[in-house]
């Protein structure tokens, strides 16, 4: 299993490949992984039946932005709490 939290992903080619069960942390401004890109990318593991329910799960935060996760300013509120979870 593979967690995907700060990382440029390229949709269709890195979504294609992955085989082993992925987490994806998903900030609401991300220039390496934006809206359009994670949902065509949730679309495609849905419909591919190798792609068990479960087997990839998406987080998304709200209010956060690229890099929260790894370098997220703790004072925010809202970054805190991001953090907080997306670490659990």
């Amino acid at each position: 299993a593979l967690v995907t939290a700060h990382g440029e992903i390229r949709v269709p080619a890195d979504i294609q490949a992955l085989e082993k069960p992925n987490l994806f942390i998903c900030a609401a401004d991300d220039w390496a992984f934006p809206d359009a890109a994670r949902l065509q990318a949730e679309a495609m593991l849905l419909q591919q039946p190798q792609h068990a329910p479960g087997k990839y799960l998406f987080r998304y935060y709200p209010k956060t932005y690229h890099g929260f996760m790894a370098r997220g300013n703790d004072r925010d509120p809202v970054i805190r709490e991001a953090m907080a979870d997306a670490y659990l």
